[in-house]
């Protein structure tokens, strides 16, 4: 508990110094920021020095690919399960994988907001590669509302019905998805132009075959007409699993947990606590879905590579991170999962998954698809229990943070506000009506408000360094590691000369230089605990190399990134001049 230790020191360090600049004792002053900068030293190299085994959420450092192209893959979703869920009584197949030492990591969901609440958000953003629009709004004012596509699974030729009214296994057949044609269309309303059916196409055209079981893998591998090449259903599949999963790739729905959602006509109706499902009615559908991935898993073939993730469900409020698990493999110890793209241990987006299976099966990957292929990324403590709430925390920590960076950047404005009245009316005032002292108490007092708030954008990064997440990720614990990084280095301004305005500014910038540098060179660890960084637990909150390599005519209309570099971009995909912009163009943009 690193925040405990560092509150108790930072305590001593700012009274020091307080009573140093009080009392006129500039040496106390000189001894306490001193005091200051080696704690933030200490804080650094202790948050940063490498240890045996890693922890969720940290920077990936090695890694290698976790599937492997001689083996087949089995890709079992399931939706609305959440690491809160997972425990020994309520899902005792995953603990179990986890104790034997299967891969484990959270898995952002493909879409937020409206879109989310969709059953089959997860499974059109496997099949396109990318976010997906699922419904739209109807209605206007008070009946105003999000409808969800209506979609279905429709076997050719009554194959599935016949098979399982006679008895027999039944090979499988073709399928075609109901409403396919409406949700495409609803992709053209996306600035990003997702094209559903680009994985199932990518599968057909370069001649492998791949199985869906259940109607949300039907929409995962359907191609662009809508319809699936090898349908079966569950039952269909577990009677004769050798036919079943005889193809490089398996993709199998195993059922959803739903979270209960509240009532739009009754604003007091509840919701599903965010508490562990054995808690709630929820505990029955998480337990039938830990034992589908159960028989799933017992059926697939001894050489097949198993992956269960969740591809994310409708839940009311903030979503949390997936569970995404690997089958052990005989010899190795539990490893986090992980991909270049987001460079977090125990983290990777849904949308990474089609090109991981693309990979697998030696098959080029279709220039729509986002993010990079699924890695194990560092082993993870043999105590399961310990695992599973390192990556509860993730989701914990992110939903902590979310509400501080509105409140932390507001309060430094009004604190910056308030200092510039003080300086530009309150005291030439005082200093016209001959309350000298005064004036010269509240200039003090003004130069202190104004160090503290310079000293905020560093302290947002350092925080990072007090590991204030263990062992719950609150408030309190939260605002202890913001407030003691501030005082540590504003305490260490203090070092600066008083005849010198320039210099106490100076050591905060500079200190501001060496952390974001460090965090930069390092990978951004120090984003891991900070409210100014993109949520983990979306599509969209990934850092790192995700890079979208969807041709330039797809390219959507807002961007973070120079213009200029978009002018590049679009010439190294063909889509634009060969020659680099001129130094004209960059110096406008």
């Amino acid at each position: 508990m690193i925040h405990l230790y560092a509150l108790a020191a930072t305590i001593t360090v700012a009274l020091a110094t307080i009573v140093g600049l009080l009392w006129g004792r500039r040496a106390l002053t000189r001894i306490a920021a001193s005091a200051a900068g080696l704690m933030i030293l200490g804080l650094m190299t202790a948050y940063l020095l490498p240890s045996g085994t890693v922890e969720a959420g940290s920077v990936t450092t090695d890694s290698q690919k976790l599937l492997s192209r001689d083996r087949p893959v089995v890709l079992i979703g399931t939706s609305g399960l959440r690491w809160q869920d997972v425990d020994p009584e309520t899902t005792p197949h995953l603990w179990e994988m986890l104790d034997a030492g299967a891969g484990a990591a959270g898995a952002t969901p493909t879409t937020a907001g409206s879109n989310s609440l969709c059953a089959s958000a997860g499974w059109l953003g496997l099949s396109s590669g990318q976010t997906v629009l699922t419904g739209s709004t109807v209605g206007s004012g008070a009946d105003k509302e999000y409808r969800c596509a209506d979609w279905a699974v429709e076997p050719a030729d009554g194959t599935a019905e016949d098979a399982d009214e006679h008895g027999t296994t039944g090979a499988s057949g073709p399928a075609e998805v109901v409403g396919w044609s409406f949700l495409q269309s609803l992709q053209q309303r996306s600035v990003f132009r997702p094209q559903l059916g680009t994985l199932g196409d990518a599968f057909a055209d370069s001649e492998k075959c791949a199985t869906a079981i259940g109607p949300g893998a039907a929409l995962v591998l359907a191609d662009t007409s809508g319809t699936v090449s090898r349908y079966l259903t569950i039952e269909q599949a577990l009677r004769d699993p050798v036919a079943a999963f005889s193809c490089p790739l398996t993709v199998v729905d195993a059922g959803s947990a739903p979270h209960d959602m509240p009532d739009q006509d009754d604003p007091a109706s509840s919701v599903t606590p965010p508490g562990p499902a054995a808690d709630n009615e929820r505990a029955s559908d998480v337990r039938a879905v830990d034992d589908m991935v159960s028989r799933i898993s017992a059926a697939a073939p001894e050489s097949a590579q198993v992956l269960s993730v969740d591809v994310g469900g409708p839940a009311p409020g903030r979503s949390s991170l997936g569970v995404a698990v690997s089958a052990p493999e005989p010899g190795e110890a539990g490893q986090y999962l992980s991909t270049p793209g987001t460079r977090w241990v125990g983290v990777f987006r849904v949308l990474d998954l089609p090109i991981t299976l693309t990979s697998a099966a030696g098959i080029p990957a279709p220039a729509e698809f986002t993010g990079s292929p699924l890695t194990q990324s560092g082993a993870r403590t043999a105590d399961t229990a310990e695992s599973v709430a390192e990556l509860v925390s993730l989701t914990e920590r992110d939903h902590t943070l979310r509400p501080l960076t509105g409140v932390v950047t507001t309060s430094v404005l009004f604190l910056a506000l308030g200092a510039f009245a003080m300086i530009t009316v309150g005291l030439p005032r005082l200093r016209q009506r001959g309350r000298v002292v005064l004036a010269r108490r509240a200039s003090r007092a003004t130069a202190g408000i104004l160090t503290v708030a310079a000293s905020v954008p560093a302290a947002l990064f350092l925080m990072t360094t007090w590991s204030w997440w263990n062992p719950a990720a609150t408030e309190l614990p939260m605002w202890t590691a913001l407030v003691g990084s501030t005082a540590l280095v504003a305490c260490t301004a203090a070092l600066a000369p008083r005849n010198r305005v320039w210099a106490a500014p100076a050591i905060i910038a500079g200190i501001t230089f060496v952390l974001l540098t460090v965090d930069a060179v390092l990978g951004t660890p120090l984003h891991r605990g900070s409210p100014w960084v993109p949520p983990r637990r979306s599509a969209a909150g990934t850092t790192g190399s995700a890079t979208r390599r969807t041709p330039c005519t797809r390219r959507p209309r807002w961007s973070s990134r120079p213009a200029w570099q978009h002018w590049s971009s679009a010439a190294s995909d063909g889509c634009g001049p060969s020659s680099p912009p001129s130094r004209w163009v960059r110096s406008r943009f």
